[in-house]
């Protein structure tokens, strides 16, 4: 089976995450990269008026693996907007795939826009929060979180959690 994982990482934390999974896998990992420069308010519109940003690589990328691992953060509650493009190539080629994000804390809604955007279940959904890695006595805001970036530590421990999460479904 050929697996493939797919990134997008404003913060570099996903792609730190990312690189070290497809490393310890032996995956291939392709980096989306927008042509522009992302800023707040653009990110605020597109979740408002629900739009979809250019990406590079176009989405037909991920149509040579029979199973996409999709790492993006998750702003203001909902998915990265870079990844939409992929998420709707993979409803309409029915393209098998699975999320892992790393993102400032628990996002009870994120899994239902997947299944909304893509049709069905993901294989597997891994979420990763920044405020259970915060050190004692930092108090966990928007800025905390938002500056916080991975230690090499953290991207081991994390790896692991999604390596144990998907190395069942790569060796099938």
């Amino acid at each position: 089976m050929k697996v493939g994982i797919l990134c997008y990482s404003l913060s570099g934390n996903n792609e730190r995450v990312a690189s070290a999974v497809a490393e310890r896998l032996g995956l291939e990992l392709v980096k989306v990269f927008e042509p522009g420069v992302r800023r707040m308010l653009s990110t605020v519109l597109d979740i408002f008026f629900k739009r979809i940003p250019k990406v590079i690589p176009a989405p037909e990328v991920i149509g040579g693996y029979d199973l996409v691992v999709l790492f993006a953060p998750v702003w203001i509650g909902h998915i990265a907007t870079p990844i939409r493009a992929y998420l709707d190539y993979i409803r309409e080629k029915e393209v098998r795939y699975g999320l892992v994000t790393v993102s400032g804390g628990p996002n009870p809604k994120v899994k239902d826009e997947l299944i909304r955007r893509t049709g069905r279940e993901p294989e597997f959904f891994v979420e990763l929060s920044i405020v259970d890695l915060l050190p004692a006595g930092v108090k966990p805001t928007i800025t905390s979180v938002m500056r916080y970036q991975l230690s090499a530590e953290d991207v081991k421990a994390l790896s692991e959690k999604v390596v144990a999460v998907i190395s069942p479904r790569v060796a099938s």
